[in-house]
């Protein structure tokens, strides 16, 4: 066995008689050199081209589909709304395909989070890019795991997530909206060939599976399953991937719109405060159920709700004194000329 200091990169082929690196780029081979953790390559023979790249991410994505696509939930004015976006498996696939380049990854645990900070680097044009990304260790994956096995799942997601996201905020824009344009064309494909009653079906049946009832459905996306459209049951297919993968809860995804003091655990006095706060601001009782639904009891989080709704009605406040009365502008009032 060779000591430590011994070791050195395998080289798969010899490399022809030459002095200098100029002769050996010149005869067509990749002069390469490893310095921290990764390969620099010169590759002047054969440039990256991008007409190709795009074709390969194009061709691929019309093939994956909803594989490619998710859908996940932001925080919105007064609740919560779903979006759509790339997967780890789009992201990965543009990387593949855009070439020579490298993403890797540095982790920091604290007490209860993961910090990933990826890094990408483009080996042809020397480009690098760092973005952390914080993982909490507690998120709800469901209760079919034991611990250890959910801990090891919140590690991936994160780290997937972490990954997903450097190489689409590193790549080109165009590039990763194009490849969603055709993944998103093979699930509109899917939904227009089997009829959209069908399609809507499937998607609600799939969801009450994870006993997430119509009602749910229809409040996040603000309209009566009868009125969804095609783009609307596509957007539910990256959600239903979204589920598959553990990348949401179902009460994250598609929070409880009714409220119920055992699925809440709201304290008596929180709850009047919310509901007193929540009257002012006119937020539905839909959205006000949904954002405490997603709560699921953690005192923190409802106070972090309640905290929230007390800003918006002090912003509401402010702008009203700031708009003068009709009468203070029919009188002068406040805006009368002082002598």
């Amino acid at each position: 066995m060779k000591s430590e200091e011994a070791l050195e990169p395998e080289v798969m082929s010899p490399l022809p008689m030459a002095t200098s690196a100029g002769e050996i780029v010149g005869s067509g081979q990749a002069l390469q050199t490893v310095n921290t953790g990764f390969m620099t390559a010169v590759s002047v023979q054969k440039p990256r081209e991008r007409l190709k790249v795009i074709k390969a991410c194009e061709e691929e994505a019309a093939i994956a589909g909803d594989e490619f696509y998710y859908g996940w939930t932001v925080k919105a004015q007064g609740g919560s709304k779903l979006v759509e976006g790339p997967g780890i498996g789009l992201a990965q696939s543009a990387a593949r395909n855009w070439g020579n380049c490298a993403v890797m990854m540095d982790v920091k645990e604290t007490q209860d989070t993961y910090i990933f900070t990826p890094t990408f680097v483009d080996l042809e044009t020397g480009f690098n890019l760092q973005r952390a990304f914080r993982q909490v260790k507690n998120k709800d994956i469901g209760k079919k795991y034991d611990r250890d096995r959910a801990e090891d799942l919140i590690f991936q997601l994160g780290q997937s997530k972490a990954i997903r996201n450097v190489i689409c905020n590193a790549l080109p824009n165009w590039l990763i909206n194009k490849m969603m344009v055709e993944a998103k064309k093979n699930i509109v494909g899917q939904i227009e060939k089997a009829g959209k009653d069908v399609a809507r079906q499937k998607v609600l049946d799939f969801f009450a599976r994870y006993n997430i009832t119509q009602d749910r459905v229809e409040a996040k996306l603000g309209k009566k399953a009868e009125a969804w459209k095609v783009e609307d049951i596509a957007l539910l297919y990256g959600a239903m991937k979204t589920l598959a993968d553990g990348a949401e809860s179902p009460d994250e995804l598609f929070p409880p719109t009714k409220p119920a003091e055992a699925t809440f655990n709201v304290p008596p006095e929180l709850k009047e405060q919310i509901d007193t706060l929540c009257g002012e601001l006119g937020v539905s009782e839909a959205d006000k159920a949904m954002r405490l639904g997603s709560c699921r009891g953690d005192i923190a989080k409802i106070e972090l709700y309640r905290n929230e709704l007390m800003i918006r009605v002090g912003e509401k406040e402010k702008a009203g004194k700031q708009e003068p009365a009709a009468d203070d502008k029919a009188k002068g009032g406040l805006f009368e000329e002082k002598k």
